[in-house]
């Protein structure tokens, strides 16, 4: 049996042993201890000499504390918020997997029994509760600021495959929402998936449609926010067709109809790009606004939020000139539109849209005279509640057309109690899906107003002929 020599022998060995471990597992290879562990130390072999158990005990105890206390790499999860990694990392998964680990930690000593008293193991259980909040505002912080980061639509680990389809790039599934445990996460994810997906739409507008960005307000500082739409390139050199397309209101930015048909569905449903390609090929100039880009959202600083000071606090700066959907519109056709030659100008608009265009007609009389017809897709717009005069009424009447959803088929007349202008189905009774489902009609019917309109004009002009070249000078010769 041993005696207790060499009991504390073997109690500063094991206590050796398990300082290395905790060493080489959360610490690295090289760490420096402080002074009073290095007089701690010393202090042991003096202990040993002088045989002095109850500090060799009570060093193991604390040693052994540490080893239950700390599971296997837990330390190395902290990782996750150290600032120079994540500085360093363009990888937006990082951190992910530790943070889970340590929220994991975090639950399963909060089940762990602990004898003390009702009220100490109630301060307890707040007190790590109040941790698990911060540890998941770290979390949210973290994943913000790689969001921030990101520029691709890789980053979010999503692409488009040949068919215009969004793919997850390593399960090939389609898009899913829901991405992390707190909702609001997600929304901010969502938020910042979006802003990443509009420049995606804005760069197949450039180099896939060849279309350039004009940017408003046209005087804007150096450093104030602009928004922009984007044109053809002979869009404002007094082009005999042109096409305006204007979305609805919301989330969406130009060359788009549907932000949730572009993730859930493809390019070709959810984007304006059928419509570009098309009327290029018919040789249309087109004109693709953004009315929904009217702020821009600055960080002012950090919040006063005491368990995350890190959180920043963001305002929104409106764009001047655009700063709603309609004042987007009349801004683009002031300094742009209006210098158009007459009934040179067709508007392609869906839903809050055709609202906006009306409040146009309403604030611009000459808009009559410049625009042959608008192609109105499920509009929002209400002659009676915008208050709009019998001439813009009469000229609503004679000039467009609504596609509205119905069940009945495409492109058959519809009826209703408040038509201000010809009705037809839209094929589809969604929304979103609407435009998709009358390129073809819409673009016939443009034809059709464009050839009667050739066809007027042809007939309103004086034809000379041989004949009455004759007769006029006869008249004359009569006359005297």
């Amino acid at each position: 049996m041993d005696n207790p020599l060499q009991r504390d022998i073997r109690s500063i060995s094991l206590s050796a042993a398990i300082i290395n471990k905790l060493q080489s597992q959360y610490f690295g290879g090289t760490f420096y201890w402080s002074n009073k562990v290095k007089d701690l130390f010393a202090y042991t072999v003096q202990v040993l000499t002088s045989i002095h158990p109850p500090v060799i005990r009570f060093t193991q105890c604390v040693l052994n504390h540490l080893n239950n206390r700390f599971l296997d790499d837990e330390l190395r999860e902290w990782q996750a918020f150290d600032p120079v990694a994540i500085a360093n990392t363009t990888n937006f998964e990082f951190g992910k997997g530790n943070v889970v680990r340590l929220t994991k930690i975090t639950q399963l000593r909060l089940s762990v029994p602990e004898r003390k008293t009702d009220h100490i193991l109630i301060k307890s259980h707040d007190r790590v509760t109040r941790w698990s909040v911060l540890f998941r505002k770290m979390e949210e912080r973290i994943i913000l600021t790689q969001m921030e980061k990101a520029k691709r639509l890789k980053e979010f680990n999503y692409i488009f495959n040949e068919k215009g389809q969004l793919r997850h790039i390593e399960t090939n599934q389609p898009f899913v929402f829901k991405q992390h445990n707190a909702m609001n996460l997600d929304h901010e994810w969502y938020t910042a998936f979006g802003t990443i997906l509009a420049e995606y739409i804005y760069e197949l507008l450039e180099k896939g449609c060849g279309l350039k960005r004009l940017y408003v307000p046209e005087d804007a500082a150096e450093d104030e926010p602009k928004s922009f739409c984007f044109m053809s390139e002979s869009a404002l050199n007094a082009p005999s067709k042109l096409i305006v397309f204007v979305q609805d209101r919301g989330v969406t930015r130009a060359g788009a109809w549907s932000q949730q048909l572009i993730v859930h569905d493809c390019l070709d449903t959810g984007t304006q790009i059928p419509f570009i390609k098309r009327a290029l090929s018919e040789q249309y100039e087109v004109m693709v606004l953004n009315p929904n880009d009217n702020f821009l959202a600055i960080e002012t600083g950090h919040s006063a939020d005491a368990e995350c000071p890190q959180t920043e606090h963001k305002v929104e700066k409106l764009k001047r000139g655009v700063e709603s959907h309609e004042q987007h519109i009349l801004y683009i056709w002031d300094h742009f539109l209006s210098e158009c030659a007459p009934m040179s100008v067709a508007f392609v608009v869906h839903g809050y849209g055709g609202l906006a265009f009306v409040s146009l007609l309403t604030e611009r009389s000459e808009v009559m005279n410049k625009v042959y017809t608008v192609a109105f897709i499920n509009s929002n717009h209400d002659v009676d509640h915008q208050d709009v005069g019998p001439a813009e009424r009469d000229w609503i009447a004679k000039n467009c057309r609504k596609w509205l959803l119905s069940n009945k088929p495409l492109d058959k007349p519809v009826s209703s109690m408040r038509a201000d202008c010809p009705q037809v189905s839209a094929g589809t009774e969604n929304h979103d899906l609407a435009p998709a489902s009358c390129l073809h009609p819409i673009f016939k019917y443009l034809k059709k107003v464009s050839n009667t309109q050739k066809t007027n004009q042809f007939t309103r002009s004086p034809i000379v002929t041989r004949r009455s070249s004759k007769e006029k000078p006869r008249r004359t010769s009569d006359s005297n």
